[in-house]
Parts: C-alpha cells; structure tokens; sequence
C-alpha cells in the first residue's frame, strides 16, 4: 500500500500483492482496488507509470488484446483509469510523457488528464500520427471534441 501525507489528504492506493492479499472480490471475480481520498498532490511521469503497472492485470491484458489493443500495456481497467484521473486532474505536461510512451494503459491515462485549451495544432497532428488501435482513438477523439481546434479540423 503506497500512502502519501496524511495532512495533504492525498493519495491511498490498495493494490494487490502476488498472493492477491488485497484483491476485491466483483461480480464473481477477483479485481485490484485503487483507492482515492480528497485532495490533490502532484504526480510525477515515475509514480503515474508504477500506478500504472500496480493496477494491471494479466486477464485485463487478455481482454484488451482480444479487442485489438496491440503493443505494451499494463492492462489497468477504466475504473482504475478513471480514478487516477480524478486525483491527477488536468496536468498536460504529464499527458504529454505518457503519450510518448507507447503504453496503451499510459496514452489513454494521457487523453483523460491533458488539457484540451492547451492542446496545439502541432501537437494534435503528432498524436493522430501515433494512433494505433480503435480503442486509443476513441479516447483521442474525446479529448480533442473538447478543444478549441476540434472545429477547425472539423472544417478540413
């Protein structure tokens, strides 16, 4: 368990070790546990990516690859995704490291905490270049409808 400041009220995370001491049990299956309190720390590319890895799982790798993700992952599941969002908030600098990744688990961390306003033309040409599956351009395609450009590219 990897436990930050309690004063900050930070970050709690509960995943599981290789005997799976602290799975949950879901719908009749085994699954990690993130955990998040109020509050907002930074997060470094380093401690975004060891979250990352700590929330995959093998069976999620599995099912991502039967759906076409191709390529690294970690196999980390929208809930955790989304919880990771919701502590890390809007921080481009980060979305842009984990873009560069190549990590399916890392890119689609990236669409989800990038900020559309400071997404430039450039920069949205460079990722279209690099997506390689539907599912990464679905979650693209979400982050770049919220950005100023999205009708300016829609007009080309």
């Amino acid at each position: 368990m990897v436990q930050a400041d309690a004063q900050s009220q930070a970050l709690q995370f509960d995943v599981s070790t290789q005997t799976g001491e602290e799975m949950v049990a879901l719908g009749g299956r085994r699954r990690k546990r993130i955990e998040i309190t109020k509050g907002v720390i930074p997060v470094t590319f380093q401690e975004a990516m060891k979250q990352l890895k700590a929330c995959g799982t093998e069976q999620n790798r599995k099912t991502w690859g039967r759906h076409g993700i191709k390529g690294e992952m970690f196999g980390v599941s929208f809930a955790n995704l989304y919880k990771l969002q919701k502590q890390i908030k809007v921080d481009h600098e980060l979305a842009e490291q984990l873009w560069a990744t190549d990590n399916h688990d890392a890119r689609v961390l990236a669409t989800l905490v990038a900020d559309p306003n400071a997404m430039t033309d450039k920069q949205t040409e460079a990722w279209v270049k690099r997506l390689n599956c539907h599912g990464i351009a679905v979650m693209y395609g979400k982050l770049l409808i919220r950005s100023p450009l999205a009708r300016k590219k829609a007009d080309r």
